[in-house]
């Protein structure tokens, strides 16, 4: 039987949250589910009409790989529907093994969160933190989003703002007032010191190129062993795509020498092409 999840409220339920949603995490919803099936034709358009290196339908010329999250996966799929939209078989979907995963920081490595630890110590970051204390403070109190995870970045308040505004919904409001809401002002401060971090974290702070390496040079060999087998002529894939995250594609335009880095919004895509 094809089932779904379709997340639901029951009024009894002493535990209210506030969440007013038919899904959660890791679902995807269906504005994500829609853009990855147009990016998915878009692509089509490309690698298939304009310059044929995707086949009319999967074959061994076409390798296909994500991280180990539900969400990507998902959307993953939609991007390939998009792809082949007539296409009635399954298709195989590459994963490492989580442990020794080269995305998604999925390697645990000690000199990652040292590493962090000290760019987190630097003058610039201790600033950011204190000119921006008074917005995370609001926003703590107003949606109870006050411990450490919240409170130390602008990564979830970055991802939930972002999420609810690209799927037409509203920006959140308190759960024991709802008259306290957040603003687009408050929203857009938020996207701005999210844009800073990233661009801290892979280009501005004198750890940056170590970072990168301990968190991305994994699979940054990767792309560059890739791409020796095409310059070689072993290769024997036309096209390959890999469906990760935000923290790899941060990591990747940092190596690539981006001159400023904004937080990589939901979708976005680096294509390598060797001609």
């Amino acid at each position: 039987m094809p089932v779904y999840a379709q997340t639901y409220g029951d009024p009894n339920d002493p535990f209210k949250t506030g969440v007013n949603s038919t899904c959660q995490f890791p679902q995807i919803t269906i504005g994500g589910i829609e853009d990855g099936y147009q990016h998915g034709k878009d692509i089509w358009n490309v690698y298939h009409k304009k310059l044929g290196l995707i086949p009319k339908q999967p074959n061994e010329r076409v390798w296909f790989r994500s991280s180990d999250s539900p969400l990507v996966q998902a959307s993953a799929g939609a991007v390939l529907r998009g792809v082949w939209p007539d296409y009635k078989g399954a298709l195989p979907l590459h994963q490492m093994v989580t442990s020794v995963d080269t995305v998604n920081e999925g390697f645990s490595c000690n000199a990652i969160s040292s590493t962090l630890d000290k760019i987190k110590a630097t003058d610039k970051w201790t600033e950011h933190m204190k000119v921006t204390e008074k917005l995370r403070s609001q926003l703590g109190s107003m949606l109870g989003a006050e411990d450490s995870s919240w409170q130390e970045t602008f990564d979830h308040f970055c991802d939930n703002f972002q999420a609810r505004l690209c799927n037409g919904y509203e920006l959140p409001c308190s759960v024991s007032n709802s008259s306290q809401c957040v603003t687009m002002n408050m929203a857009e401060e938020v996207f701005r010191a999210g844009d800073w971090e990233w661009n801290y974290y892979w280009r501005g702070n004198e750890y940056a190129t170590k970072y990168i390496q301990l968190v991305e040079g994994l699979f940054i060999g990767e792309i560059v062993a890739d791409l020796k087998t095409i310059q070689d002529g072993t290769s024997s894939i036309d096209y390959r795509h890999t469906f990760i995250h935000d923290g790899d594609i941060g990591p990747i335009l940092g190596a690539l020498g981006i001159n400023a880095l904004r937080w990589p919004g939901m979708a976005s895509n680096i294509a390598f092409e060797v001609w």
